[in-house]
């Protein structure tokens, strides 16, 4: 995206974390690296607050806000990095994992 390294992702479907092989090598900065699990781990926990709401903590607003976000999160990741930072899953992984 817009030449940024993509540092990891979540997959739903197989209920993984990945992260980027690239950045395992060269990223000599073990609090990025962990930070980024944590984030990709807390769109696991989105999804799964998501298919769920009942056995998690969060409000039918945020769940609803996730829901949303994660219909057009790839339509808004096409606009560019910015608005992928704003998406709303995105924004609270961040603020979940201290990357803000």
């Amino acid at each position: 995206q817009d030449g940024k390294v993509n540092m990891g992702s979540y997959s739903d479907g197989s209920k993984t974390v990945s992260i980027n092989e690239w950045v395992i090598r060269n990223q000599s900065n073990s609090y990025r690296l962990m930070t980024t699990i944590v984030h990709e781990l807390r769109h696991g926990y989105q999804h799964a607050a998501i298919a769920n709401p009942t056995n998690y903590r969060v409000s039918k607003e945020t769940i609803d806000a996730w829901r949303e976000s994660f219909r057009t999160y790839n339509s808004e990741q096409a606009k560019g990095y910015e608005a992928y930072r704003n998406i709303v899953v995105e924004r609270d992984a961040r603020s979940f994992a201290g990357q803000d």
